[in-house]
């Protein structure tokens, strides 16, 4: 999908949240209705906490016991790169929870693509000697909603 898709699609679907203001851009939107905090409180959507085990990168989030990965990680049979993905992954759908779900299949769709750039530039920008895939995941594939996964290649 190209850039003025994208910036489309983003304008539509903030008219759609947001109400139709005339002649406003993405700027406008977040000047009129943004809040700071809320610029925080997404940080670690896009930017997230990384830990290295095994000289592998995972998000932080879902590493509980960094010890019992290292180990599981030397005695299992996978792919490495199977079980990176099993931990860098994550459910858009599942990510909220403090109203329920407000936004359609095709605007997690939309979210998870920022999330997958910022991802790619967030990983760069902290290993830039190495090489990751960052994936979107239709329902389809996770079984239940849209996700967004990387691993080193």
């Amino acid at each position: 999908m190209d850039m003025n898709n994208r910036s489309n699609q983003l304008l539509n679907f903030l008219k759609t949240h947001f109400g139709d203001m005339i002649n406003f851009s993405s700027d406008d939107y977040l000047h009129a209705f943004g809040r700071e905090s809320d610029a925080l409180l997404y940080w670690t959507l896009f930017f997230p906490e990384l830990v290295e085990i095994e000289n592998r990168v995972f998000l932080r989030r879902m590493v509980t016991d960094e010890e019992g990965l290292s180990e599981a990680i030397a005695n299992s049979h996978k792919p490495i790169s199977e079980i990176e993905t099993s931990y860098n992954f994550v459910e858009v759908g599942y990510l909220f929870d403090c109203s329920g779900r407000n936004i359609s299949d095709k605007e997690e769709l939309l979210l998870a693509e920022k999330i997958k750039v910022a991802w790619n530039a967030w990983l760069k920008t902290k290993y830039p000697n190495r090489v990751f895939r960052v994936e979107i995941l239709t329902p389809e594939e996770t079984g239940s909603t849209v996700g967004v996964q990387f691993y080193e290649t």
